[in-house]
């Protein structure tokens, strides 16, 4: 199915943020003892925050009893993702409704995904593409989007390209990522509209500053290269660290980024900045990362005066493991020659060939010249 589904929970977080940031002034305003449902909502998110679920799951209860449909879709997220409480999709679905029943777009659109994947409802694509367009027409860009992505693929209508696309740049036009970036494509591919390589690069930046990592890294990669654009590796460094600090993060952006402060390409040089960033995207399995920040540690770069060499070296070792379980030949090369040289560690020369062996099946071709010689 080429709808609803693949973009849930990101758009989710998003729409969390927006109506935190909205509720907050409300509740900084009042006294607690003085609360209203709107600032229940606030308060509930805070406390989700905070991984205090059973009390969120009590201020959007009392949120959504109180009319406040935006209560009613965070109760319903709840129990649709369990998230204190044990999840339950037929009162999901019924809380979705409830929203929707209350003209919320949101609830609309989420109810629209319960009955299009049959989640606590008996499966109807009819009603959910009914709901996705209420949604949409509500002002909810995901739900027009979701709604387009049907009319492509014909799931549920009658396939139809033209209403498609027109709903891809309502999508858009509201703020939805998900809609620019297939927008950014379609003008990019051709597909049943002239090529135009500015207008996809207009909506693909759209999407990056509507929280879409993967367009940022993408404009961040073809600004460092130049590919299409005039090369500007201060504009690449901006769209890397914004792929690397939206909801979704993308670690890749993240390594990107590092690598620009590690060689001083349009931001100022700065070691433990680019050593900060390798550590974030070594977390994120981007073992590139993994093995440049254990480089980093061996060779004492940009690492903790207090450091001595010996214990930098010991901080390596993690990393270049990380880096070579993750199918990174240098990082068990790395390895390799620790334990065959007993730098850091106890000398294992069986266990270094085991590393070579590792490495060499990586691609690594000066471990396969080690661990064929006799």
């Amino acid at each position: 199915m080429d709808g609803f589904g693949k973009s849930r929970i990101s758009e989710i977080n998003w729409f969390r943020a927006w109506i935190f940031s909205c509720l907050l002034a409300l509740l900084i305003a009042t006294p607690l003892a003085a609360q209203t449902p709107a600032q229940d909502v606030a308060n509930g998110l805070i406390a989700h925050e905070k991984k205090d679920e059973a009390t969120a799951l009590r201020l959007f209860e009392r949120a959504c009893t109180g009319r406040i449909t935006a209560g009613c879709y965070n109760l319903a997220l709840a129990y649709e993702f369990g998230r204190g409480v044990t999840a339950d999709l037929p009162r999901a679905a019924a809380l979705y409704e409830k929203a929707c029943n209350a003209e919320d777009a949101k609830g609309c659109t989420y109810l629209g995904s319960s009955y299009g994947s049959g989640k606590g409802v008996v499966r109807d694509m009819t009603r959910a593409n009914a709901l996705f367009d209420k949604g949409c027409n509500m002002g909810d860009g995901e739900g027009c989007t979701i709604l387009a992505a049907q009319y492509r693929s014909g799931t549920g209508v009658t396939r139809d390209l033209t209403r498609a696309h027109d709903l891809f740049e309502k999508g858009c036009a509201t703020g939805n990522a998900r809609g620019c970036n297939i927008l950014a494509e379609i003008y990019r591919s051709g597909t049943g509209v002239p090529i135009d390589l500015a207008r996809a690069e207009s909506l693909s930046e759209k999407a990056c500053n509507a929280g879409s990592s993967s367009s940022c890294l993408q404009l961040g990669i073809k600004y460092a290269s130049g590919t299409g654009v005039a090369r500007d590796e201060i504009r690449a460094a901006g769209f890397f660290d914004k792929a690397c600090n939206t909801v979704y993060v993308s670690f890749q952006g993240c390594f990107n980024l590092a690598v620009f402060y590690e060689n001083g390409k349009g931001v100022t040089r700065n070691m433990a900045r680019a050593n900060e960033l390798y550590d974030r995207s070594c977390t994120g399995m981007e073992y590139r990362a993994c093995l440049n920040l254990g480089y980093n540690y061996q060779n004492q770069r940009g690492i903790a005066r207090d450091l001595t060499g010996a214990q930098a070296l010991l901080r390596a070792i993690p990393f270049y493991e990380r880096a070579c379980r993750g199918g990174n030949g240098s990082g068990c090369f790395n390895l390799g020659n620790f334990y065959r040289d007993g730098t850091g560690v106890t000398g294992n020369p069986a266990r270094a060939q085991l590393y070579y062996q590792q490495a060499c099946k990586a691609g690594h071709q000066e471990s396969c010249r080690i661990a064929s010689a006799p």
